[in-house]
């Protein structure tokens, strides 16, 4: 199994200290990491110890190969689902904006067959209506 974990998993393993193997290719599970997350990530940095812990995540899934840039049919569907949200559940600017990130990580893991790991299951299943994927 393929995950792509959300931010909310990332900066739960950086604050506990116990990352994850970002991969192993001889094992069943792998983990990727997303750009958009990563984004996420460096823009939540605190200090200067969160930035070297974001920079060692970064370095070894860049080195791994597990680093996960969307592609730009990526975008193009990720636009697509938002304007499909936005008629569908009449959602303001504001909220769209807030989905983007989230948005974007589930094309990105239905591209890559991969399974989004997250705590947020509300705003997934609501993408979920107009992208198909799989969160967990």
């Amino acid at each position: 199994m393929i995950l792509l974990p959300d931010t909310m998993h990332w900066i739960r393993w950086l604050g506990a200290g116990r990352l994850p193997e970002v991969s192993d290719p001889r094992a069943r599970r792998r983990i990727l990491l997303a750009t958009p997350v990563l984004q996420e990530l460096w823009a939540g940095v605190g200090n200067p110890r969160e930035a070297a812990d974001l920079g060692r995540l970064y370095d070894a899934a860049r080195r791994r190969g597990v680093l996960v840039n969307p592609p730009a049919p990526a975008w193009v569907l990720a636009g697509q689902a938002i304007a499909r949200l936005r008629g569908k559940r009449r959602l303001g600017p504001a909220r769209l904006r807030a989905l983007r990130n989230d948005v974007l990580l589930a094309v990105t893991a239905a591209l890559h067959g991969a399974t989004v790991l997250t705590a947020n299951r509300r705003d997934f299943a609501m993408i979920r209506e107009v992208v198909e994927f799989s969160f967990r």
